[in-house]
């Protein structure tokens, strides 16, 4: 591409290699498994409030200690429950999508050189120097082809619950179903801490 090879310049290329997925597979796989559990959950509990309007049977339903028929000719009651239950319909057909997006969306093209890692897909170029990852290199795969996570110093604050700490969570830069991944992951490590500044004389 005109646009990448603009991007890296006069620049000594460590590697370029094009990543099948925008996700390792089995990330994927648990947003998937986990969208059709809540999926079969959110389905099960829609079925059972609007079924009386649709097979015109009662329902009775407790509110305030004491029970309440609800059916066709009172479906005040229903009214709730069903758009609670579409809600998370909603949510679960929107994890499923997702899922199914990052199944068959191409990671794009990746390139290292001594000073940063560069991300080229869809037209769109991200250029992040080594000196904003953490050393935390993760790869997994085998010879031929495998998947490489690195994680950032830059991420998000989750808020604890119940009184629990907050707790940070770093943004992770993902590499799928690249070819030499456990090579590019020891030219990576090599990068990164070359160009970290926490570490005294390394730059």
């Amino acid at each position: 591409s005109p646009e990448l090879m603009a991007a890296i310049g006069s620049e000594q290329q460590d590697f370029i290699v094009k990543a099948e997925h925008l996700l390792p597979l089995k990330e994927t796989r648990e947003i998937q498994l986990f969208s059709m559990f809540w999926l079969g959950i959110s389905g099960i509990l829609f079925a059972v409030v609007v079924g009386p309007l649709i097979f015109d049977y009662e329902l009775t339903l407790e509110s305030g200690g004491r029970d309440i028929i609800a059916g066709r000719d009172n479906f005040g009651p229903l009214i709730l429950p069903i758009l609670v239950s579409t809600f998370f319909l909603i949510i679960g057909f929107c994890l499923l999508g997702h899922s199914i997006y990052t199944r068959f969306t191409k990671g794009g093209f990746f390139v290292g050189t001594a000073s940063r890692l560069i991300n080229f897909r869809n037209k769109n170029l991200r250029s992040i120097d080594w000196e904003n990852f953490n050393g935390d290199v993760n790869v997994s795969g085998d010879s031929q082809k495998g998947d490489i996570s690195l994680t950032m110093r830059t991420g998000r604050i989750k808020s604890g619950k119940k009184g629990r700490p907050d707790r940070f969570i770093p943004d992770i830069i993902h590499m799928a179903e690249i070819p030499n991944a456990y090579t590019i992951g020891e030219i990576c490590r090599k990068r990164i801490k070359e160009n970290d500044t926490t570490i005294p004389g390394e730059n």
